[in-house]
């Protein structure tokens, strides 16, 4: 049965077979073997469709395989409320004797460090068991506390000179900007020829030494909080509990991001 013609193959016959002159054969006739009706694509049911949340969560970052690696960021993450409570410690020892602050501070540093590190190799040790903790792993803590003394020791080193820079010059900044009472006094014991300038009012609790508080709180802040320091913080998060850490979040799917700071 003849097909109709369309307009335009009606209006101008010439022309339509010309362009279909330029048609090669190949293209004009089917492949052999080809299906000549495709069957229609059907979707698939909402149960058996591929979850986008299965391999990565909804933070775009992939699942960690077990608990421990979670807990991990959840301690980062729940050690800024107890580092900034700690604050008030070397505040209160530098308003008895501003040197007490720095003390209290490197203390403070070497135990937070020891812990961290603690818990870091527990932390571990649990992810390489797919998040299953032993009762082993205290005994193996005790084995390992005095290498950890020793690594948070000298990384307490470092953390103390980097807050006492900071202590002595916002204290510098706040003596010229307070006008705080001040003279030139010579070094103890005659180690150093020359003098140095001190404050003269350093009794407990004194203008000179709230000052001096103040001036101790602002450097624990701006050192524990230091960025590149996630041992502190998790040994802080770690000292709150796991039960802590094991609240529900606002936030789903936290995740552990090394080397940034969590504030």
């Amino acid at each position: 049965m003849q097909q109709p013609q369309s307009p335009v193959n009606a209006a101008d016959p010439e022309r339509t077979a010309a362009i279909e002159g330029t048609v090669p054969e190949f293209l004009r006739t089917p492949a052999q073997g080809a299906p000549q009706n495709m069957p229609p694509v059907m979707p698939l049911p909402m149960d058996q469709r591929p979850n986008q949340y299965s391999q990565f969560g909804r933070s775009g970052l992939p699942n960690h395989a077990n608990a421990a690696d979670r807990l991990r960021g959840q301690y980062v993450s729940h050690g800024v409320l107890p580092l900034v409570v700690m604050m008030v410690i070397p505040m209160i020892a530098a308003a008895v004797w501003p040197v007490a602050g720095l003390i209290a501070a490197a203390l403070l540093f070497w135990l937070l460090f020891t812990v961290g590190y603690s818990e870091t190799a527990q932390l571990d040790r649990e992810s390489k068991r797919g998040g299953e903790r032993k009762g082993s792993d205290s005994a193996l803590r005790i084995v390992q506390l005095p290498w950890h003394l020793v690594k948070g020791l000298a990384a307490t080193i470092a953390r103390t000179l980097q807050f006492a820079l900071l202590d002595v010059l916002c204290m510098v900044f706040a003596a010229i900007a307070l006008d705080l009472p001040w003279q030139q006094v010579p070094m103890p014991n005659g180690y150093w020829p020359y003098q140095v300038p001190w404050l003269t009012d350093v009794a407990p609790f004194s203008v000179t030494n709230l000052v001096a508080a103040g001036v101790a709180a602002t450097a624990w802040i701006l050192t524990s909080l230091w960025p590149f320091s996630e041992a502190i913080r998790l040994a802080a998060g770690a000292m709150r509990g796991r039960s802590v850490a094991n609240q529900p979040s606002n936030q789903p799917d936290q995740q552990y991001r090394p080397n940034q700071p969590n504030v």
